[in-house]
């Protein structure tokens, strides 16, 4: 890590990952997708919690419909 920064990457990059140890480098955050997975893993056991996962899979669900449409849009390369 040492030899990318020293060749003019900056120490504040921001990596996503899926949170595996080798991952956990610089300013490190939680993929949503791999967040997304966590979530679904929950039981709600009250009523309250069950709302909030859902409100919280309806938000992960708009947010990856919005990255299809922008990747769409703005890089056809990566179509096909």
């Amino acid at each position: 890590m040492g030899a990318v920064i020293a060749s003019g990457v900056s120490a504040d990059l921001g990596i996503f990952s899926d949170g595996a140890g080798q991952f956990r480098l610089l300013s490190h955050g939680l993929c949503w997708v791999h967040a997304e997975r966590l979530i679904n893993k929950l039981i709600p056991f009250t009523e309250a919690q069950r709302q909030a996962v859902e409100i919280v899979q309806d938000q992960s669900s708009r947010r990856s419909k919005l990255d299809s449409h922008l990747r769409e849009t703005h890089c056809p390369e990566s179509q096909g």
